[in-house]
């Protein structure tokens, strides 16, 4: 598989964090990056060679209340007391403005720092993820995701058992995937920058599911695949991280693959999104013995315009 290609398909795990805002001083990390694998449209991470990394740190706000003089509580904490899940780590809203900034910043100067378009996603996504959430809330399925809060991981869809499943299955189709590109449910980042826990489960429901609408769609982890998916989820979710990857990452496609994604799968993502039925309100573990044809129609999803090698 072609290195960019693997590069563009996950959410690497975070190894090293954003700047969290700490008392003024330069600190220097050294451990090994596992970065270059990952990128603007989706991401595994491989690790490499051992670095350094610089980040000035301060001082974190405050997670008190300020008071007026006669001990009146005038104002809310300006972060959470403590973590509010596993791997949350609380912030600010100038802590998230100087993340959100120093992530685009970073993410658009080397694609390959899938961790800042992590943070990025994270940090500028909280309307899109309430307005998900309601939708999620509106639909008896989605309630129910939001009560269980299902994780997609190895342990939970067993692709050792979905091999085994009938030919043209949705779960033979998922596991034929991940067989034939090498990925693993395993390998999502965890939410970290996200204040709230049930939003941080629909933004970690969003990058579990990438691969589940691949199949669905019927598109390739290409770079052009991956760009065709991410202007579906764009109209299907509008989370900003999906319209900033649409849009930085042609930037490294050839003229002739540009031509395409314009011509062909913009329009196509665009006019079966919208057809489809709200995809996050989807148990898709539920499915994996459905056949694939059957569960497109009744998810009323338009498959992708073949692609061919460009």
């Amino acid at each position: 598989m072609h290195p960019l290609t693997n590069m563009l398909h996950r959410n690497i795990t975070l190894t090293s964090k954003v700047p969290y805002l700490m008392r003024a001083k330069v600190v220097s990390l050294r451990g090994t990056c596992t970065t270059a694998t990952s990128s603007l449209l989706g991401v595994p991470s491989r690790p490499q060679a051992p670095c350094a990394r610089t980040f000035k740190r301060m001082r974190p706000f405050s997670t008190t209340s300020s008071q007026s003089s006669g001990g009146k509580e005038t104002s809310p904490p300006a972060v959470p007391e403590t973590p509010l899940y596993s791997s949350h780590i609380p912030t600010s809203g100038f802590q998230k403005l100087y993340i959100a900034g120093f992530s685009a910043a970073t993410a658009f100067r080397d694609p390959e720092r899938g961790d800042m378009v992590a943070a990025l996603g994270e940090t500028t996504g909280t309307r899109a993820l309430q307005r998900l959430r309601r939708a999620m809330s509106a639909d008896p399925v989605g309630r129910e995701l939001l009560a269980a809060k299902p994780d997609i991981k190895e342990d939970s869809t067993r692709p050792d058992r979905l091999r085994r499943l009938p030919e043209g299955t949705f779960g033979r189709e998922y596991a034929r995937f991940l067989d034939h590109h090498g990925y693993s449910p395993d390998e999502r980042a965890a939410v970290r920058f996200v204040d709230d826990a049930e939003l941080a489960f629909v933004m970690q429901r969003y990058r579990q599911v990438h691969d589940f609408w691949h199949v669905l769609c019927g598109l390739p982890p290409t770079v052009l695949g991956e760009l065709a998916l991410k202007w579906f989820e764009m109209v299907q979710t509008r989370l900003p991280i999906a319209a900033f990857s649409g849009v930085v990452g042609p930037l490294s496609l050839s003229a002739q693959e540009r031509k395409l994604l314009k011509e062909q799968y913009i329009p196509w993502a665009v006019r079966a999104a919208v057809k489809a039925r709200p995809l996050m309100c989807v148990w898709y573990e539920r499915s994996f013995e459905e056949p694939l044809e059957l569960m497109r129609k009744r998810l009323q999803i338009v498959t992708a315009p073949p692609m061919t090698a460009v």
